[in-house]
């Protein structure tokens, strides 16, 4: 049996909607791979568990008119996803690392053993994975101090920080690195699945806005100048419902950013724009694979299925993204 793992790091404040990103990574992987040996699926029982109980939330909240992003469910601790691609049995393990937004804030970190071992998975992640949510850059703007809301809500300084300790680490390495930003609840934005319009590039605009994402993306640009290998840098957009349009929102009290959605007539529940980033990670596997080719040719010519795994996941590699999907910096 041959495996090889993936570190990933998920870096993003509370209630962004990871667990709903990790959930349509899964479902549009197993579209991709219909019709192969290839199984993707949860690699253990807590990562099954996890990704069931938010899929059954999410249908849940589509039963009914308005879609209330408040009701799903939090992560409250350190939380490790698992999601294994196999062939018979080998396998590629996509290891997940997950925090409550809340130890964004230093002032309500309550597990510093915890936050310990989250930095140490940091340094050791080839990948790092942003959300970015898309209702608040897009709808909480129109004032100076709806501007300060979101940033203290998207948490940037913290963002910045953790992108920062990875980018040092990923600069002392030899191999290659993926940062990935993600928007998440991009369906108002877009004209899939009975959208109305499409305001796709000003909603990449706002984001990597020299004030926000963008100045995250400059600090790890710095940090791996002199990489042997450049730093791969990709933005992609996810409707992780697909069938819904944002219907108003507001800051409470403690500047925390409420929002609600209306389901689309007849739309039907698409997530979409995932699989482009399980496309972008089996290119950053491939990579790994040419690096080690003396490796991984011993490691794929021993069993036959292992062959397998390694041309689906070339096979991947290969697909085209939407054109959405921007691709920052790949030189």
């Amino acid at each position: 049996m041959a495996d090889l793992t993936f570190k990933i790091t998920l870096a993003g404040p509370s209630r962004i909607g990871k667990t709903s990103l990790l959930t349509t990574i899964l479902s549009q992987g197993q579209d991709l791979f219909a019709g192969t040996k290839v199984a993707f699926k949860p690699g253990d029982t807590p990562t099954e568990a996890r990704i069931n109980e938010n899929q059954n939330e999410l249908r849940a909240c589509l039963m009914t008119d308005e879609f209330n992003v408040a009701s799903l469910s939090a992560t409250q601790n350190l939380v490790n996803f698992r999601l294994d691609m196999t062939v018979s049995k080998s396998k590629i393990k996509l290891d997940i690392l997950d925090f409550p937004g809340e130890w964004l804030r230093p002032e309500l970190r309550n597990d510093e053993k915890g936050w310990e071992e989250y930095n140490a998975w940091i340094k050791e992640s080839s990948v790092l994975l942003v959300p970015i949510e898309a209702t608040l850059i897009m709808e909480a703007m129109s004032t100076r101090r709806e501007k300060g809301f979101m940033i203290e809500n998207l948490q940037i300084s913290s963002i910045t920080n953790i992108v920062r300790d990875w980018a040092k680490a990923r600069s002392q390495v030899d191999s290659p690195s993926l940062l990935i930003f993600a928007p998440v609840k991009c369906e108002t934005y877009f004209k899939e699945n009975n959208g109305s319009s499409d305001f796709s590039e000003e909603l990449f605009d706002k984001a990597m806005d020299e004030q926000l994402y963008g100045y995250i993306l400059k600090v790890a640009q710095d940090e791996t100048k002199n990489n042997h290998f450049p730093l791969q840098v990709q933005y992609h957009p996810v409707g992780t419902l697909g069938c819904v349009d944002f219907k108003h929102g507001f800051f409470d009290k403690q500047g925390v950013f409420k929002a609600t959605y209306d389901r689309r007539d007849n739309a039907d529940f698409h997530p979409y724009g995932a699989d482009g980033i399980l496309i972008s990670i089996a290119r950053h596997a491939a990579k790994y694979l040419e690096k080690s080719r003396g490796f991984w040719a011993t490691l794929f010519g021993i069993f036959g299925e292992n062959k397998e795994l390694a041309a689906a996941i070339q096979d991947l590699a290969k697909k085209e993204f939407h054109s959405r999907v921007k691709i920052i910096q790949e030189k």
